[in-house]
């Protein structure tokens, strides 16, 4: 799976270097709230970054790391830590603003598939519990970028579905809530 989400990846780089109109980095805060095994809740804090290649038709290829630890939870739980890696498409919705000027307020969708990687927890597999976990991921989502001037904007709200299938002993599939903001760089 890794091998097969590094090809995406390349290809995906390649195809919108070739024809990227605008890049942009973006770097910011993230919470994670889930559920596990017998409904527990548990809270994640931590951080995401994305790379965008605008592409025609209001469109960007976007890749995305992020990374969260849980605190204040179950015991066994606290100190669980999810990384996630993940590639897709962007959509941005252009808004016409004063005088038919572009409007400093950019909305987007977007959706990713990747994978995910959770560490310091406890995870069942048939040798017996592991300290760590792989899965297949996948988000849905969307935010709003604030322009503040040429290159620099605020990411006031990303609000995206996060879905992983790290093992456990229900039904091995947990459903997250990512809610962030972030300091969004253009580069070109």
């Amino acid at each position: 799976m890794k091998k097969a989400i590094a090809i995406l990846l390349f290809c995906l780089s390649c195809t919108a270097m070739a024809c990227a109109q605008k890049m942009e980095v973006s770097a910011g805060y993230i919470f994670l709230g889930s559920h596990t095994l017998g409904g527990t809740a548990l809270s994640f804090n931590g951080g995401r970054t994305d790379f965008a290649v605008y592409l025609p038709f209001h469109m960007a290829a976007v890749g995305e790391v992020a990374g969260a630890t849980a605190n204040g939870a179950s015991a066994p739980s606290v100190g669980t830590t999810l990384l996630t890696y993940m590639a897709g498409p962007r959509f941005v919705i252009p808004l016409k603003g004063s005088g038919n000027k572009p409007s400093s307020i950019t909305p987007f969708a977007q959706y990713l598939v990747g994978g995910a990687r959770a560490t310091n927890g406890s995870f069942p597999t048939p040798l017996g519990m592991m300290p760590y976990a792989t899965s297949f991921a996948t988000s849905a989502g969307g935010g709003l970028d604030v322009k503040l001037n040429r290159h620099l904007s605020l990411r006031v709200i990303q609000a995206d579905y996060l879905f992983t299938r790290l093992p456990n002993q229900m039904d091995s599939h947990q459903n997250h809530l990512r809610i962030g903001a972030a300091i969004v760089f253009r580069l070109r």
